[in-house]
């Protein structure tokens, strides 16, 4: 009786240990938000990218990673054709769709205009009452922001179109990412057309979605999240892409 039951403890252990490691998952990004995730000679890599290999390797998860639009990764993880997907903001909106793991790190989000344009600061969204903001389609920003009606906002389908029509003056200001900003602009020699205003919208921890039925996934990731993001091999990782 005894062998049993530590056989049974056994089986179980082994069972807990590889849940998730028989199948490949499906993970989703957008296919270009660098420095977070973007291709480099074919290859997907990037901050977070790195984070999320980081973290299911060390749980032993065997997974693949498709990228699309950012619209389109948000559907594809709600009508769970996808298992897994970054970088969320939280929300109340996203906690309803999507099992939430993190942050794995937090961004800073701003807004940035053309060098010569007459906005200098701003101190509260009606400053902006009378202008055309710039977005990126499917983004979150903060709720204030996004739930404003009295804002006029023009979407891009990407961040490098938000740059151009921001450069081309094709709107007033933008908002976005400002590491992702700043790496658009160095890549592509901009950075004197571009102005940030000093005050950010608000400092954004990004997180992972999971889907509904991969919620024990989620947990997992967490805890092991919270066990490396203090080591060296972390670090590294955001040291290598924002010379921090």
């Amino acid at each position: 009786m005894l062998f049993i039951k530590i056989l049974i403890l056994f089986l179980f252990n082994i069972f807990s240990l590889n849940i998730y490691s028989n199948d490949f998952l499906k993970g989703g990004c957008e296919s270009d938000f660098p420095p977070y995730n973007f291709y480099e000679n074919n290859k997907l890599r990037g901050i977070d990218t790195e984070i999320i290999s980081l973290v299911l390797n060390k749980m032993g998860v065997r997974f693949t990673v498709e990228t699309y639009p950012w619209s389109r990764v948000i559907l594809l993880l709600q009508k769970q054709e996808l298992d897994f997907a970054w970088q969320f903001i939280d929300t109340p909106e996203r906690r309803m769709d999507f099992s939430l793991a993190g942050p794995i790190r937090s961004g800073e989000t701003v807004f940035f205009v053309p060098k010569d344009s007459k906005i200098k600061s701003w101190n509260q969204l009606s400053d902006f009452k009378n202008l055309v903001i710039g977005t990126t389609r499917g983004y979150k920003y903060t709720n204030e922001f996004d739930n404003n009606k009295d804002l006029k906002k023009e979407e891009s389908n990407n961040n490098q179109t938000l740059v151009l029509k921001t450069i081309g003056k094709r709107v007033d200001l933008s908002i976005g990412d400002k590491n992702t900003i700043l790496y658009i602009l160095k890549t592509t020699n901009n950075l004197n057309k571009i102005r940030f205003l000093e005050k950010p919208l608000k400092i954004v921890p990004r997180f992972v979605g999971f889907s509904k039925n991969h919620f024990k996934l989620s947990k997992k990731f967490q805890l092991t999240l919270e066990k490396v993001i203090n080591k060296k091999e972390y670090k590294d990782i955001i040291k290598k892409y924002t010379n921090n």
